[in-house]
């Protein structure tokens, strides 16, 4: 099969277009233009995307890592040539969950379907392998570039020592016999662990129903003794119950007696409280406080009568002996001033009279002050004489009302006094003390005679009929004997209970008899069944065996050839390449007697081994002329870990396998193409 033009909606390409011709093509481009984008996109046109991928740590599956940026659906298509054919691959979205899940192959320019290439396996009927096989052979990418062990490329491998059919497989033949093992004892339904499992669910049952039927009688011979257990106490409290109805109408007589003797005491006391209240006590303390308070007021207001007297006895009868006789000195001066004015005057001397005038005008001025104090004075009496005769009038008429609220207070405490049946000098307090005293006793006996016929009618209602005549007495106290009976009630009722369940279920257990014969089938299957078991081991024994015979044929014919072109790769360098079915390699240089494991090896030198691995087996495993239409090689950057010298050697080694194959060389670096034009590899101009 021959790739011509490639047209993309994948990831970063937005409808890109890629044209291609026979033998060597060399694709280059920088990183990131979509080199790997357009190896992948291959892959999946020919086999699909797996939806089934789920993403995860370090894995991002195909149907999420190129989903086209631009936002369009995830599409392409492909025009090969195919048996000289020309027809065209397409590919779309199926649903809104399967991306590329839709396949048409249809002869190209006319739109007329191919009918054998239809449905999931086009890409096997194009290249004639396997997605899991053209993924381990002809698609080489430098992510990818070790080869791993898969059922379909050994059965591709085997082919080449054996009849040719692909049908054969060492791994899926013991696969098979290992599942039939796996039925017989290793799983977990299969048919000895089955057996195994109902063997010993017989074996448990009939343990079971030997245990059931020995935990029955056990129980029934608990559930006797508790029963004469149970007898036994409730003959203990019957005891108990007889003892104390005879107490009790003991303390019947007794509450009887207490009660007659509260009434009794209680009509003596109502005899001596006849018509009395703790009212009238009240009432008697209220008035012989009031009669205190009345006579401090009335002390009080004849004291303020007494010095209203005294006050009003104390002021003097008229203002004459005071400011009133300095007045009249005063006016006695002024008038002997004036005469000796005159006296002065007629005599005419003058200068004598000015001092003598001075005098007269100095006694009159004074004289007219003091008659003024005079007059303030007398008024101020009068009005002293008058406020002090009202305080004696309101103080005379506080006296005599107070003392008149005396009176008739007197009377009213007389009056309570005698009611209250006072003795003679007994004072109100005392009187009210004492009777206070005989109305609480009162309340008191009449509380005890309440009581008293309250327990009497308690007695007499819990004291009836005639007392059991049991003989013996008792060994436990009530407390005890009730404890006990709780006790052996509960565990009674609970061996009852389990007895009912366990004679309940003790059928469903099954019957022993059939039991024992399921027992002796069982065990005779697995007898069976073990020796089938021996005869598969001894099976898959002899087929590994056998396989390691054919892995002698098969590893040397692919190690020959990878050998070979490791050496063509390494210009001599290495000698041989080897490895197992488990796809362990290893490498020997020409110098050296033994080989190196991977592990010893550079990465560019594994690359170098695992591309020579790759590649033989494309050339011996893959179909080719003239049996088939050639697989195209696909390289992703598989030779950029290659020096100068070794990358030369690979491209001759491509050019030689590009005469029978195309091949698809993509890579970021010039140096491939600039050797490919260099050795004449390149037939036709590549984009």
């Amino acid at each position: 099969m021959v790739i011509r033009k490639l047209k993309a909606s994948f990831g970063k390409l937005q409808g890109d277009e890629l044209i291609l011709g026979e033998g060597l093509n060399i694709i280059e481009a920088p990183n990131e233009a979509g080199k790997s984008t357009w190896s992948h996109f291959i892959r999946a046109m020919l086999y699909g995307v797996n939806t089934s991928e789920r993403s995860k740590n370090g894995f991002i599956p195909d149907k999420t890592r190129f989903r086209p940026w631009g936002g369009l659906p995830m599409q392409g298509t492909m025009e090969i040539l195919w048996h000289g054919k020309e027809l065209t691959l397409t590919r779309a979205a199926v649903g809104g969950d399967k991306p590329m899940g839709g396949c048409i192959v249809t002869y190209t320019g006319t739109g007329e379907r191919v009918p054998e290439l239809m449905g999931k396996n086009t890409g096997e009927l194009l290249l004639g392998v396997t997605e899991p096989v053209f993924r381990r052979s002809a698609f080489i990418a430098g992510s990818e570039m070790p080869v791993d062990k898969d059922t379909e490329l050994e059965k591709k491998i085997t082919a080449l020592v054996t009849s040719g059919e692909e049908d054969c497989s060492y791994t899926d033949a013991d696969d098979r016999l290992r599942r039939w093992q796996r039925k017989r004892r290793f799983r977990s339904d299969g048919r000895l662990p089955e057996a195994e499992k109902r063997l010993e669910e017989v074996r448990r049952a009939l343990a079971a129903i030997e245990t059931e039927s020995s935990r029955l009688a056990e129980l029934r011979e608990k559930i006797k003794k508790l029963e004469t257990q149970k007898e036994l106490l409730e003959l203990e409290l019957r005891r108990h119950d007889r003892d104390e109805r005879a107490e009790r109408q003991k303390k019947l007589a007794e509450a009887e007696l207490a009660l007659s003797e509260a009434k009794k005491r209680a009509a003596e006391l109502e005899k001596e409280t006849e018509g009395l209240t703790e009212q009238d006590v009240r009432a008697l303390e209220s008035e012989n406080s009031k009669l205190e308070i009345l006579k401090k007021a009335y002390e009080e207001a004849s004291e303020e009568k007494k010095k209203a007297e005294r006050e009003l006895g104390e002021l003097p009868e008229r203002a004459g002996a005071g400011p009133g006789g300095r007045g009249a000195a005063a006016l006695i001066c002024f008038v002997l001033a004036l005469a000796c004015c005159a006296v002065a005057a007629a005599l005419r001397l003058w200068p004598a009279l000015l001092p003598a005038a001075a005098l007269a005008a100095a006694g009159a001025v004074l004289t007219a002050l003091r008659a003024r104090e005079a007059s303030k004075a007398k008024a101020e009496l009068a009005g002293a004489r008058e406020l002090a005769a009202y305080k004696l009038r309101s103080a005379s008429e506080r006296s005599a009302a107070a003392l008149e609220e005396l009176r008739l207070a007197e009377e009213r405490l007389d009056g309570l006094m005698k009611r209250l049946r006072a003795a003679e000098g007994e004072t109100p307090e005392a009187a009210a003390g004492r009777v206070s005293e005989a109305l609480e006793r009162l309340r008191a006996c009449r509380a005890e005679a309440s009581a008293a016929a309250e327990k009497a009618e308690l007695l007499r209602a819990v004291v009836s009929g005639e007392i059991d005549e049991i003989e013996g007495e008792t060994r436990l106290s009530r407390a005890e004997a009730e404890a006990y009976m709780r006790q052996t009630l509960s565990e009674l009722e609970k061996a009852v209970r389990e007895l009912d369940r366990g004679e309940g279920g003790y059928g469903r257990l099954g019957d022993p008899l059939l039991l024992s014969t399921e027992e002796k089938r069982l065990e005779e299957e697995i007898a069976r069944l073990e020796t089938e078991y021996r005869a598969l081991d001894m099976a898959i024994y002899a087929m590994r065996d056998a396989n390691s015979r054919l892995q002698a044929l098969f590893s040397p014919i692919i190690s020959k050839e990878a050998g070979r072109l490791m050496s063509r790769m390494t210009s001599g360098a290495y000698k041989g390449v080897y490895f197992d079915r488990e796809m362990r390699f290893s490498a020997a240089r020409t110098e050296d007697v033994a080989s190196y494991e991977l592990e010893y090896l550079s990465d560019g030198t594994k690359n170098q081994l695992y591309l020579a691995v790759r590649l033989a087996l494309c050339r011996l495993a893959l179909p080719k002329p003239p049996e088939g239409e050639p697989c195209f090689i696909l390289l992703d950057g598989a030779l950029d870990s290659f020096d100068d010298e070794r990358a030369e050697q690979a491209i001759r080694l491509l050019k030689e396998l590009a005469e029978e194959r195309q091949i698809l060389l993509f890579t970021c670096h010039s140096r491939e193409k600039r050797i490919a034009e260099e050795i004449g590899a390149l037939q036709r101009p590549c984009r």
